[in-house]
């Protein structure tokens, strides 16, 4: 009993204990941890802030797509074209890096390494999705501009009939399909939007479908060209009012928004990780 009361006395005076994978302990001297620290410092200078470096570039890249000026069809180009590659590899640059040791401090230290090492995965992961869905919307927003070119398609009494019939047929169909979707990012009610926008113009292409039924074509002629300057009730295209949401809600909303904020807090737990205070004596 004695001699377990001064080995234990004796770790704390001199050391720390750690327990390995099979129930061992190992015992670090002051020295010892003192020495990984240092050895940890030198082998994290250069990776981590490769790696908070290009997880800023990547949140900065994502906000100047959303917020890019023009339509939707120039946004998705910018979108495909987003490059992940730089910051897969210095989330592989942190993944590599040996720390040596055994200490507590460097065990601390492997674990938010660890962390940051996922969270620039979910980065990554969430940029593909906001991307894609970028994407996506470009490819519905050239459904909705066929139904609205519709409008101009000539034809016969009976075919003209027909032909917006169907048109608002397809609006519709367009606008339940959408409303069952949720943006990525939800703030910027991509989906909603375009959902609402079908529902106008089937209402829109059902009421001119009625003054071509009354053959009333002067009173076609002034509905249509009304409608078309706005087509969407949006009073912008609707690429355009994505980029006004994404510029008010954005930042606050998304998750590639907050990885910076989030890799801030890991590299202030690393630090803290790398500056023992009773190391510092």
């Amino acid at each position: 009993m004695l001699l377990a009361l001064t080995l234990a006395l004796a770790t704390v005076l001199t050391g720390c204990v750690t327990r390995t994978s099979d129930g061992g302990e190992v015992i670090v001297s002051p020295e010892d941890r003192a020495f990984e620290v240092r050895s940890a410092r030198v082998a994290l200078t250069e990776p981590v802030p490769a790696l908070v470096a290009e997880i800023a570039r990547v949140v900065e890249a994502a906000e100047r797509v959303w917020t890019a000026p023009g339509d939707s069809t120039q946004r998705a180009r910018l979108a495909v074209a987003f490059d992940l590659e730089p910051l897969r590899a210095a989330a592989l640059g942190i993944a590599e890096v040996e720390v040596v040791g055994a200490g507590p401090d460097v065990l601390a230290v492997r674990d938010v390494l660890a962390r940051m090492v996922e969270r620039a995965e979910d980065l990554g992961a969430q940029v593909e999705l906001e991307m894609a869905e970028l994407a996506a919307v470009a490819e519905t927003d050239v459904v909705l501009s066929g139904l609205v070119e519709a409008w101009d398609e000539p034809g016969s009494y009976s075919r003209q009939v027909t032909l917006f019939q169907e048109t608002a047929d397809a609006a519709a169909a367009l606008a339940t399909e959408l409303s069952t979707r949720t943006a990525v990012v939800p703030c910027t009610e991509l989906w909603g939007r375009r959902s609402q926008a079908a529902t106008l113009l089937e209402q829109r292409t059902l009421e001119l479908r009625d003054l071509i039924r009354n053959r009333d074509g002067e009173l076609f002629d002034e509905t249509r060209s009304t409608y078309r300057e706005d087509p969407y009730g949006l009073a912008m295209r609707p690429g355009e009012a994505d980029a006004a949401a994404a510029d008010a809600c954005w930042s606050d909303a998304s998750d590639v928004a907050a990885a910076e904020p989030e890799m801030a807090a890991l590299v202030a737990e690393l630090s803290g990780a790398l500056d023992p205070a009773e190391l510092r004596s």
